[in-house]
This record gives structure tokens, sequence and C-alpha cells, in this order.
């Protein structure tokens, strides 16, 4: 997902800031409307997938939640993920796709990021609501991703952790790195004992698990490894809106810290299987 295509090309830097046109409306045009079009990115469990005819996951239930305490009606917009977050900001945001669409006035799953804020001025970045981690889940707790040597390790294939385990260490566990189209993929592969272990953004490692034998799953423990010469280890999740709708921004980013106050944020994550990680200060 967007994390293989905007966080690789930042392996050893981490920012986090604000950032300073299809028609993304701004606060009084959604109110008139009635209507919150909150954008979510096309089969990403286990934040956003479509089941039984509904688009489902974390990120639309906050979205249908904000929409909610605004009064307003949610109206989930899918967007098929481009080759960078630039693009999908493009895409999803101010512009529209090439080939025609609406945008979404609010766009969930953002990374909420200085240079990426820096070099999108036709959006605003805003109100982190969730702390991303990379996680590595085994048959015991994992202090450094070195402990890894030994292991048959279980990625996504073009994400962060393939490219870190790929180039770490000299190359050492390039060939004991065995890649997949998704973590659920991966989290199979234990079962059939082609891997030993998977390592991943928690979220997705968390949900991935689920696909174990109940067996499998109970011996396999979940830990923040150390992760020597990758300083990007956690980066935080936000929003976005056009770049005319700061007004709409700030009102749903007050929602959403009333989300996170009075614990229906952690529930969201909760109920989806996922710990609730508030976002750094």
């Amino acid at each position: 997902m967007w994390i293989k295509r905007v966080l690789t090309g930042a392996i050893l830097c981490v920012g986090v800031a604000l950032a300073g046109a299809a028609q993304a409306a701004p606060l009084d045009t959604v109110r008139e409307r009635g209507t919150l079009t909150i954008g979510v990115y096309r089969d990403f469990p286990p934040f956003s997938s479509v089941e039984k005819g509904q688009v489902v996951g974390v990120d639309a239930d906050i979205g249908r939640e904000i929409a909610h305490r605004m009064t307003l009606t949610p109206s989930i917009l899918e967007i098929t993920a481009d080759e960078d977050v630039d693009d999908d900001l493009r895409n999803g945001v101010w512009r529209g796709p090439v080939t025609g669409g609406v945008v979404a006035d609010v766009m969930m799953h953002i990374p909420y990021d200085l240079n990426l804020g820096a070099r999108n001025d036709m959006a605003v970045l805003f109100s982190p609501y969730y702390q991303e981690t990379l996680a590595v889940a085994r048959s015991r707790p994992t202090l450094s991703v070195v402990e890894l040597s030994e292991e048959r390790v279980g990625v996504e294939l073009d994400s962060l952790s393939d490219l870190y385990l790929s180039g770490a260490f000299g190359g050492s566990m390039r060939d004991s790195t065995h890649r997949y189209l998704t973590y659920a993929d991966a989290a199979r592969a234990i079962d059939s004992g082609e891997v030993t272990a998977l390592m991943g953004p928690r979220s997705q490692i968390e949900d991935a698990l689920r696909h174990l034998t109940p067996d499998q799953r109970q011996k396999m423990v979940l830990s923040i490894p150390g992760t020597p010469g990758l300083s990007m280890q956690s980066w935080p999740l936000g929003m976005a809106v056009k770049v005319d709708s700061r007004d709409l921004a700030y009102a749903v980013g007050d929602v959403v810290a009333a989300m996170v106050a009075d614990g229906t944020m952690a529930a969201i994550f909760q109920k989806h299987g996922l710990t609730y990680q508030k976002v750094n200060e």
C-alpha cells in the first residue's frame, strides 16, 4: 500500500507536520449538502475493504463516526492507490482521477509527514489519529531485528519491511526474506511452514494473524523490535483535505480529538482486532 511508496523513499528520515482542484468542499458547502464524502483506500484491510457490498474497516468506521457527530450523512469513496501518496492526494482530494470522477471531502490514512505536506500545496494534512509501528510476530519475543537472522521472514512485496530486510546487515537476510502479495498470504505461509516469522506494520500483522489456525495463532508473540539503521520505525497516520477546505479540517479535527479523548477511537480499532496506538506527542 502507500507505506511501500511514500516511506521507502525516505527510509532513513521521518517528519511530522501540517502542510499548507473535482470539487472537494469547504465546511459551509458540506453542511448545505448534508453529506460528508470520506475517501478510503480500496482493498486495504483492516482499514477499508468491501464485504457484502459495503465498505468496512477501521477507516470507514472512523469516517462514518465523524460524519454522524457533525450531523452529516457519510458517503464512503474508495480510492485506488496510485504510484505514490502524492498521486493519491491529487486523485483523491483536489483534482480527481484522470478518467474523471468525484474527490473526497476528507481522505483517510495519509501519513502526517513534513516532506509530504511541503510538496503537496494543494492539500492540507491534519489530525493524526493513529501511530503505526513496524512489528515482528514469531514464536518468541524479538528485541532486535538482528534476531531474525535465523528465521524465514514473511513480508509484503515491496513494503518497507521488504526493502529494509533485503538491504540491512550487508544483505545477509535477503535470501531468508520471503515476499507475498499481502500480509494475509504471508501469515498463511506460517501454517504451511514456509516462513517462521512476519514483519510489517503492527496493524497489518495483527490483522494477518487472524488467518492462522488457532494453534498457530497462540504460539505467535508480537514485538516491537529495534531496527538498526532504520530511523523510520514508527509514523503517524492522519487525514487530508483540499487546500481551500481548512475550515473543514478544523471541524473534523475537533471531532477526532473528541473521539480520542472519549475512547471511541480505541474502541473502533478494538472492534477490528487491532491495538490502538495514540499518536506520539
